[in-house]
């Protein structure tokens, strides 16, 4: 019944990794008549209020489904009530608060923004639309969002960062961490890398674990200069932390895109940021 072309975001990462949000999505009415929406939101996240031009919505979320649903759907369902229904070609804004965990810590500066889950509130048939995000987190951090960052300052224990969009998308995300940032150019297009300076635990115990190539059951292949003679696969180098691939992960995406815009057309954003997961 409705479509969005804006959100405005305040978001704030405090210390223990918990997010408090503001979301004012402003709407335009498709059709006349409709006095409820539905939007999703991160089943990690608890709607505090909803209201429209000051006046508080009633809300329900999770409405009416079972219990081992909410453990296996990445998002809630949330019922916003209108006071008065929705005129075909009407504009309003609706401002959401809200407050949860989407923010886990694997170890080693390694953090996770919950994938399977918004967090902030959108329409259940998501528009392309325009964003502007402001991000408030400690400073000892590094964060990645859609968009380009026009804004960033320090104050005190934290960084203030706005994000915004420069053609509408249909989804924005966030990542941050410990990073180290790489960049590279593809024609007029910018490709920043944010990769982890530390390797996460779970990955070095993977690889620390892997067993070491025996030399009496190594593989053999022939050498194309001289066929008659077998050359062995060495052991695989140690593991070493993402940031050391940064380059060259920025370098195999600026040729991608290089190439595939010679495929397809244009790329049509001026930055792409590359985040790891």
């Amino acid at each position: 019944p409705a479509r969005v072309h804006r959100y405005r975001i305040e978001a704030t990462i405090h210390p223990d990794n918990t997010l408090e949000g503001i979301c004012r999505v402003e709407l335009e009415a498709l059709e006349s008549g409709p006095r409820a929406l539905i939007f999703q939101l991160s089943r990690f996240l608890r709607v505090q209020e909803v209201t429209d031009q000051g006046r508080p919505l009633e809300t329900f979320q999770n409405a009416g489904l079972p219990s081992e649903q909410v453990l296996t759907r990445g998002n809630d369902s949330v019922l916003v009530v209108l006071v008065e229904p929705l005129q075909r070609g009407e504009r309003r804004t609706l401002e959401f608060r809200y407050r949860g965990r989407v923010i886990s810590h694997v170890g080693n500066g390694v953090l996770y923004v919950g994938a399977r889950g918004l967090w902030y509130p959108s329409l259940d048939t998501p528009w392309p639309s325009h964003y502007e995000m402001s991000f408030r987190y400690p400073r000892e951090l590094e964060l990645v969002a859609t968009g380009t960052r026009p804004e960033i300052r320090e104050q005190g224990p934290w960084r203030e960062a706005l994000w915004v969009t420069e053609v509408p998308v249909p989804l924005a995300g966030f990542n941050l961490g410990n990073y180290e940032v790489r960049e590279k150019q593809a024609g007029a297009h910018r490709v920043a890398v944010y990769a982890n300076r530390l390797l996460e635990p779970r990955l070095a115990r993977a690889a620390a674990a892997a067993p070491s190539t025996d030399t009496e059951e190594t593989e053999t292949e022939t050498s194309v200069d001289n066929p008659a003679q077998p050359t062995s696969n060495s052991d695989p180098p140690p593991l070493g932390p993402p940031s050391a691939l940064a380059d060259q992960v920025a370098g195999d995406v600026a040729h991608a895109i290089t190439y595939f815009s010679q495929l397809f057309g244009p790329f049509p954003y001026r930055q792409l940021n590359v985040s790891q997961i």
